[in-house]
């Protein structure tokens, strides 16, 4: 996705956005909030490099961000408003992602009238899938609400780290073992499925 972004003719591939009208709003609340998220999750704080000489791409997650937060008042904008709102909303769609600034998420909020804003969340679909789309947009929701909120779970690094101390022989050994005798297109059915039994290791972590 990080390949196929950088290398597409025009900017805007993989990236999402939630364009909505709100009525209601307090919008600095929602502001803290989505700061919030941001202190909250690595994946909101990540940024990524990839230049001459490298082998391979790397995921930087940063210990402190400025999340990008744009407030307008278009108030007085009666004019091919909904217009207006399409064109600006489709420009920040297509602006130039700097991969080392993050968060790949950007707030902007543009007041309509005295109650009504226009809720424009834009994200790189790098950083999540929609299920784990749906989980932060609930979470921010109760922030919003100054509900409690859950403690944060372990990261995800944690995982990335124990894989890579993995055995890749043995894993390699296990699967090639397990898979035998499978041979082109196969109906899965139930079969007894032997577990890999990892080494014991102080640093192991459950998975």
């Amino acid at each position: 996705m990080f390949f196929h972004s950088l290398e597409a003719d025009e900017p805007g591939l993989y990236v999402n956005q939630l364009n909505v009208d709100v009525s209601g709003l307090d919008a600095d609340r929602l502001v803290r909030a989505w700061q919030n998220m941001v202190e909250r999750h690595a994946i909101l704080r990540t940024g990524f490099l990839w230049q001459a000489g490298m082998a391979r791409p790397l995921q930087l997650v940063f210990t402190k961000v400025e999340p990008e937060i744009v407030q307008l008042d278009w108030c007085g904008k009666k004019d091919a408003l909904e217009e207006s709102l399409a064109t600006y909303a489709e420009q920040v769609i297509k602006r130039q992602i700097d991969w080392l600034t993050p968060p790949l998420a950007w707030l902007h909020l543009i007041r309509l009238d005295d109650d009504r804003y226009q809720l424009i969340w834009t994200r790189h679909h790098i950083l999540s899938d929609g299920w784990a789309e749906a989980r932060l947009i609930n979470e921010w929701l109760a922030s919003y609400s100054e509900e409690p909120l859950a403690a944060v779970g372990r990261p995800y690094g944690d995982y990335i780290r124990w894989l890579q101390r993995q055995d890749a022989d043995l894993t390699q050994a296990f699967w090639t073992s397990e898979l035998a005798g499978w041979r082109g297109r196969h109906c899965w059915q139930s079969r007894p499925v032997r577990r890999m039994r990892p080494r014991a290791s102080p640093n192991a972590i459950p998975v």
